[in-house]
C-alpha cells in the first residue's frame, strides 16, 4: 500500500472513552493525544502492544510508544526497498523486500538481527510475504498465483494454495497479505478480502472493493471504507462501525484509534 503524498504527513493519535467493546456502534467520544508529523508516510502498523510503527518513502522505519513518544528507527542505510512490514510479535519485526526477494527480521529497537533471502526453488516471484506461526513464512508466488507457505529451516514448501483454482469475477490485484488466529487474510483490491484456513480452503468473501490494508482487533478484522472503520467478527461474521472521517488509514487498539 502506498499513500502519493510528496509533503508533511500527519498520524493523530486519539484516546477513546472505554474501550472498543464497550462503544461498539455508538457514536463515541475521542481526545486526541499525541499528533506526529512525518516526510512521507507509505503506511502505518502496529503491534499487539499498541506501538506504532511508520514506514516512510526514504524505506526507513520509525517506531512510537502507545502514547505517541519514539522509541526507535530502522535507517536502512543501504536504501533496500521495503515492501512490507509486520511488527504484530513486537520482539521480531518481520520486514520484507520484494525487489531484493528478501526477509528481514529486527529486535524491538529495531537493530537488525537476521537476513533471509528466499531462494528461487521455493517461489519464483514472491510480490508479498508475511510471517505465520513457529517460525514459518507465507509468499504469494506471483509466477502461478499461489500461496505457499514455506519453512526455511527444512528449505521447503509445506502448504501451497492455487489461487487460479478460485473463481474470480474479475482479475484480483492483491494488495496485502496476513495470518491471523489461523487464518490466511488476502486483500484483493479489486473485490474485497479472502479468507483462508491454515490448509488453504476458502473460508469467506468480504465483498469490500477499494482496500489496500486490514487490521485485527482481538476477533475482529476491521478496514477503512467511507469514511468508517467497519468491524467484522471473525467467528459470529457480526458487524458494526465506528466513524472516522477523512482518513487515509485507521488503526485500532483497544482503548486508541491512529
Amino acid at each position: 500500500m502506498k499513500f502519493n503524498r510528496s509533503i508533511i504527513s500527519i498520524i493523530i493519535l486519539m484516546g477513546l472513552s472505554g474501550t472498543f467493546a464497550q462503544v461498539s456502534g455508538q457514536n463515541v467520544p475521542l481526545k486526541k493525544l499525541q499528533t506526529i508529523s512525518l516526510q512521507g508516510i507509505k503506511n502505518v502498523t502496529i503491534d499487539r502492544l499498541g506501538n506504532i510503527y511508520a514506514q516512510l518513502e526514504n524505506q526507513t522505519i520509525s517506531k512510537y510508544d502507545t502514547e505517541g513518544n519514539w522509541m526507535a528507527s530502522f535507517s536502512n542505510l543501504e536504501r533496500i526497498e521495503i515492501s512490507n512490514v509486520e511488527p504484530w510479535n513486537p520482539l521480531s519485526v518481520f520486514v520484507y523486500s520484494s525487489a531484493a526477494q528478501e526477509i528481514e527480521l529486527l529486535d524491538p529497537s529495531l537493530v537488525r538481527q537476521q537476513r533471509i533471502a528466499v531462494d528461487q526453488s521455493l517461489a519464483i516471484e514472491p510480490t508479498m510475504a508475511c510471517p505465520g506461526i513457529n517460525n514459518t513464512y507465507w509468499l504469494l508466488d506471483k509466477s502461478d498465483l499461489s500461496l505457499k507457505k514455506i519453512d526455511l529451516k527444512n528449505s521447503g514448501v509445506i502448504v501451497q494454495i492455487d489461487l487460479n483454482k478460485i473463481t474470480h469475477p474479475v482479475q484480483p490485484n492483491y494488495v496485502a497479505l496476513r495470518e491471523y488466529q489461523n487464518m490466511i487474510f488476502l486483500v484483493d483490491q479489486t473485490t474485497g478480502v479472502e479468507i483462508y484456513s491454515i490448509v488453504g480452503k476458502r473460508i469467506h468473501k468480504i465483498e469490500a472493493a477499494g482496500l489496500s490494508y486490514i487490521g485485527f482487533l482481538g476477533q475482529e478484522l476491521y478496514y477503512l471504507q467511507g469514511g468508517n472503520l467497519r468491524f467484522y467478527d471473525l467467528y459470529t461474521e457480526e458487524t458494526h462501525q465506528l466513524p472516522v472521517g477523512n482518513s487515509k488509514q485507521a488503526l485500532a487498539t483497544d482503548e486508541r484509534l491512529i
